[in-house]
């Protein structure tokens, strides 16, 4: 069988306007000065440095990255997930684009997301049911909240 390929961007970019990076930096400002005035200055550079990244990542665009569906697994730019180390998949239209959540029997990234709407969602499900068990996954909380946040 042929592999299922197709490329999308890596997530969803939300173009940041002034008023966030306001909101961010009275925010930030406000997290700094707290451990500042209790001589904490270990913990105010913690969190300068942590907000610096945030900045600098919310303001980064996303790159393309291609996506494969072949006999051995599913391949995401240059990393292949055995169907072995897969647990279960989910296809969801819930979210902006449809997604497809792979859960996996990793512990530190147990759920991995992909766009699928350039591959579409028939397709990838019934080329993934002929190697894995499909289930109900939803997205995690902590990724709705940086969506709405812009993220």
């Amino acid at each position: 069988m042929e592999p299922l390929i197709w490329s999308d961007y890596e997530y969803i970019y939300t173009k940041k306007t002034a008023d966030w990076y306001w909101a961010v930096g009275i925010v930030g400002t406000a997290l700094v000065v707290a451990p500042l005035l209790f001589n904490n200055i270990m913990l105010a550079l913690l969190i300068a440095i942590g907000l610096f990244s945030l900045v600098l990542f919310a303001s980064k665009k996303p790159r393309m990255v291609e996506f494969e569906i072949n006999e051995k697994g599913i391949r995401i730019d240059r990393t292949l997930y055995p169907y072995d180390s897969i647990e279960s998949f989910c296809v969801s239209d819930e979210s902006v684009v449809p997604t497809l959540y792979i859960q996996l029997h990793s512990f530190f990234m147990p759920l991995v997301s992909l766009p699928i709407e350039l591959a579409g969602e028939e397709e990838v499900r019934e080329r993934l049911s002929k190697h894995l068990k499909e289930k109900i996954l939803r997205e995690p909380l902590p990724q709705k909240i940086l969506e709405y946040f812009g993220f």
